[in-house]
């Protein structure tokens, strides 16, 4: 193993972040949030870099690609790499108790055997936020932290194919059956997105009525969630 590299041959994943989060969960973490191009470095540079594939890039990922944990609904993917996290505690060979700041997270997927207490890591690899982990302390009090599970890059398509599938509705285009989801509506055009992840473009007007009146109504709901 090389000085501050732990290397997991398993190849890594892409995700799919989100959006709204970006802008205002970054502000959350402590240090190394780019502002500082200096201080960004050091920060990479003194952290035990933990992936599941087998190279480590020479530089952090840009902030752009991030989103604090905090702000990763459950279910979801993020990635978290753009901040130094410290090891609180190891909990089992896969398990273990992170912290930033003020911010206690319950990170499960890499082997902890070479990992040790209050050391600092970068988390390279795309998270699955699980939902809520209740643990004791070492003196017995409850606590409840958000659970992220390490993707796979055969784990994350997966995901990816079943959260597509689960959100896929029956649209008639062109007075023909279509199995996918909705995108976004914009200009009078529709983009849906297909099982295997395949986006497509179509006039409103290729669509039947009700087909039409559905697209419309989750367009107007999902302006609503951006305001």
């Amino acid at each position: 193993m090389q000085k501050n590299t732990v290397s997991l041959i398993v190849f890594i994943g892409l995700f799919t972040s989100v959006d709204t989060a970006i802008a205002q969960g970054n502000r959350l973490l402590t240090r190394g949030g780019g502002n500082d191009a200096l201080e960004a470095i050091a920060d990479w540079n003194v952290a035990t870099k933990l992936s599941l594939e087998n190279t480590i890039p020479r530089t952090p990922p840009q902030q752009s690609q991030c989103v604090a944990p905090d702000n990763i609904p459950i279910g979801a993917f993020g990635m978290v790499g753009c901040w130094n996290f410290e090891v609180g505690s190891i909990t089992d060979k896969k398990n273990m108790l992170v912290n930033n700041g003020d911010h206690t997270y319950w990170i499960e997927g890499y082997p902890t055997n070479l990992l040790s207490t209050n050391e600092k890591i970068r988390i390279l690899d795309p998270v699955q936020y699980v939902g809520m982990k209740d643990y004791l302390t070492v003196l017995g009090a409850r606590k409840r932290v958000r659970h992220f599970k390490v993707m796979t890059k055969a784990e994350k398509i997966a995901a990816d194919r079943e959260q597509r599938e689960k959100d896929s509705e029956l649209w008639i285009v062109d007075e023909k059956e279509l199995k996918a989801r909705f995108v976004s509506y914009v200009s009078s055009v529709v983009t849906l997105e297909n099982i295997d992840g395949e986006k497509t473009k179509y006039r409103i007007a290729r669509f039947d009525e009700t087909s039409a009146a559905r697209i419309r109504e989750l367009s107007k709901s999902a302006s609503k969630k951006k305001k």
